[in-house]
């Protein structure tokens, strides 16, 4: 994997989970609530334009953190698509609702977001 200058490495993303070790949720929504909180956390300590340019087209750590990432993110937004048409919160406020409510009072099925 070629890496850029923009690019988060591995040893960032270990720090942005307070120098432990990636521990990847099995559930998608736990997954996409870890996503979002270690980019909270990297924003502590990467610039601004870097967590921009990773997000749209570099890496997140190795190969695999990328595509955890990267899947995560993908999921949140098509969740976030079908949140805003039935004026549900968005974000990770979004993805909180939906893990504490029962999967048949959400706006539309597990299948439709993309998580089964």
């Amino acid at each position: 994997m070629v890496h850029l200058p923009s690019d988060i490495t591995e040893s960032e993303m270990i720090r942005a989970n307070g120098g432990k070790p990636l521990e990847w949720p099995n559930d998608p929504l736990h997954r996409i609530a870890y996503v979002l909180w270690l980019r909270e956390n990297l924003h502590g300590f990467v610039e601004r334009d870097r967590m921009r340019q990773a997000a749209l087209m570099g890496s997140h750590g190795n190969k695999n953190t990328a595509q955890k990432v990267h899947a995560a993110l993908r999921t949140l937004a098509k969740i976030n698509g079908y949140h805003v048409y039935h004026n549900w919160p968005t974000g990770l406020e979004g993805i909180i609702k939906l893990i504490q409510t029962d999967p048949q009072d959400w706006p539309v099925t597990p299948q439709k977001y993309g998580l089964i």
